[in-house]
């Protein structure tokens, strides 16, 4: 290979592994799947237990929209908006302790559960009403 293409092959690469570090990350600290069938779907795990602040990726592995919407927070409400049919949103949520119920807009029997900095020995598993 000649010298020329060498030291400039250089400069690009050396960009490019730049991007990488600029980049924001896309990991989360737990994910949270919505499956099941339209008629049944449900947050799997259905119980997550996580630290103040985590992030939290909701992936949508059925065919109709959901949310993730937080039903017992009195203050710092969070919401997921819109998760799409295969999309896989990302909330960070309050750094606020306890136990927060969540479900979609669009299903009342679609709930989840998420203790964040607690035990799950102090906290029954979600129910639907």
């Amino acid at each position: 290979m000649p010298r020329w293409i060498r030291y400039s092959l250089f400069p690009a690469a050396i960009a490019f592994a730049a991007l990488f570090i600029v980049l924001p990350q896309t990991g989360a600290d737990v994910t949270i799947k919505i499956v099941g069938p339209i008629t049944a779907p449900r947050f799997q795990p259905a119980v997550a237990s996580v630290k103040p602040g985590a992030r939290i990726a909701f992936e949508n592995d059925t065919r109709a929209t959901q949310t993730a919407t937080c039903l017992t927070c009195s203050a710092n409400r969070w919401d997921s908006g819109d998760v799409q049919p295969g999309q896989t949103v990302f909330l960070t949520i309050p750094p606020a302790r306890g136990t927060f119920d969540y479900g979609s807009r669009y299903d009342v029997n679609l709930i989840g559960r998420l203790l964040v900095g607690v035990s799950a020995e102090t906290s029954p598993s979600p129910s639907a009403s």
